[in-house]
């Protein structure tokens, strides 16, 4: 929303599989069963009422965004399209609400985890959950960051006005500037973009206020995390050297005695 990339061939690709997903996605979820109090939910006239009185309504108005926007892609060109910039952005923003589907991944990803069998594997994935979930929320700053110093007014100075920043630099190179100062203000580093108005001055304010919290919450995550690895390899070298001692002292022969510590590992 806020960079508004140009279209391409793969874009509207992606765009297209997106808008088939999403429809049906409707379908199937009217034969998608649920859990009630425990019980298990396969009626199809009470999976039909569930998804009335959920997300159903919700569902409807994200994908018909869809087929609007690209109605009016297709069908307008040139100064027809122009015109209806405003009205193509706020489609675009109503589509934007279908990422809050992804809270159903949730449930997803806890029943994923309990196949999950290794606790070395499953310490693994929580960090990278806490990784990746730092990564989404640096991309939004960075892509709020960006969009308010660009809906600022002509007269009043924006860092993305600094040095013919809009008009020299790659959609890329712009991307990653955004990027970088929305990770400077998670980490102790530093950059050349500054705020340079009140409004940019107040969200570089906001955002450091809540990147501190973010940020003591991210690195005591790792290091718990990192704890309880260490923790587990320490208990798998002592039942090591536990049965390293076994064989010395039963005097098992070299041959066997490797065997059983290579299956062991």
């Amino acid at each position: 929303l806020a960079f508004s990339p140009e279209e391409s061939a793969f874009s509207r690709f992606l765009e297209l599989c997106a808008l088939l997903f999403w429809s049906a996605d409707i379908a199937l979820t009217f034969r998608t069963g649920y859990y009630s109090y425990g019980a298990e939910e396969l009626r199809p006239c009470k999976i039909a009422i569930t998804y009335l009185r959920t997300w159903l309504l919700f569902d409807l108005v994200v994908v018909s965004s869809d087929y609007i926007s690209i109605f009016f892609v297709s069908t307008q060109r040139g100064p027809a399209l122009a015109r209806m910039g405003r009205t193509l952005r706020t489609l675009r923003v109503m589509r934007s609400l279908r990422l809050l589907r992804l809270v159903k991944l949730s449930k997803i990803l806890e029943t994923l985890g309990d196949t999950i069998t290794s606790e070395y594997v499953h310490v693994l994935l929580g960090m990278l959950k806490v990784t990746v979930i730092v990564l989404l929320l640096n991309h939004v700053i960075a892509c709020i960051w960006y969009g308010l110093s660009l809906c600022s007014s002509e007269d009043v100075q924006a860092w993305v006005r600094d040095d013919h920043f809009l008009t020299e630099s790659s959609l890329i190179y712009r991307y990653l500037t955004s990027l970088h100062w929305s990770l400077t203000q998670f980490t102790p580093a530093s950059m050349e973009v500054q705020p340079r108005n009140v409004h940019e001055r107040a969200f570089a304010v906001s955002v450091l206020m809540f990147a501190m919290t973010v940020f003591s919450s991210f690195v005591s995550s790792i290091t718990a995390s990192m704890t309880q690895l260490r923790n587990m390899h320490a208990i798998f070298d002592k039942n090591l050297s536990l049965l390293r001692r076994y064989l010395r002292a039963h005097s098992i022969s070299a041959q066997l005695s490797i065997r059983i510590l290579r299956y062991s590992e």
